[in-house]
Order: C-alpha cells, then structure tokens, then sequence
C-alpha cells in the first residue's frame, strides 16, 4: 500500500497484482483502516497494477463503499486494466462507484 494525501482527496494505491480471496481479508483490513484514518472526503483507491480481481475482492470493495458512504466519503476507483474493467462492466459495479482512468482526473 501507497498514499497520496491531496487537499481534498487521498489516495490508496493497491500493491498487488490480483485480488483475490487470499488477498481480500488483508486488503478488507487495510482498506477499512484507511478509511477510518482519513477524513477526506474522496478517497482514490488505485487499481492501476492489478491484473486480475474475483468476487472476494470486489465484495471488500462494495464493503468498503458501504463503510464510506456511512461516513459520509466516496470512493473512486482508478487506473483499472482492461480486465479487470471488463469484470467491472460485467458486475455492473461501474453503477456504483465513481471510475477515473489516473488520479489526475480528481
């Protein structure tokens, strides 16, 4: 994990390659630490080197947009691969979040 703290947004950059179900009880804390640590308002979370994503992984994210919205937050996921935004499109998950290609475009 990697953070970007801007004005009005931080940035969690996801290190691994895959998310997976090994990988989403780890991610699930980090991530739900991260929010509870941060009182911004937009919180980035940056996929750009992920390659592969299941359904264990894209529940933690759900899980983690729920968390936010009761705080108020929102989160954005950024930089996705085009499979893992194939996944995205085929669960409909871009409905839910707020999807930028780079940080930048916050």
């Amino acid at each position: 994990m990697k953070t970007l703290d801007k004005n009005n947004f931080v940035v969690y950059k996801y290190s691994g390659e895959k998310g997976t179900q090994l990988d989403a009880p780890a991610f699930k804390s980090a991530i739900f630490e991260f929010i509870e640590s941060n009182p911004k308002k937009i919180i980035v979370i940056d996929l750009s080197g992920v390659e592969y994503v299941d359904s264990s992984f894209l529940g933690v994210l759900v899980a983690a947009y729920k968390e936010a919205n009761s705080r108020d937050q929102e989160i954005v996921i950024s930089g996705l691969t085009d499979m893992v935004s194939s996944v995205f499109e085929s669960t409909r998950l871009y409905t839910v979040f707020r999807i930028i290609k780079s940080v930048e475009e916050i």
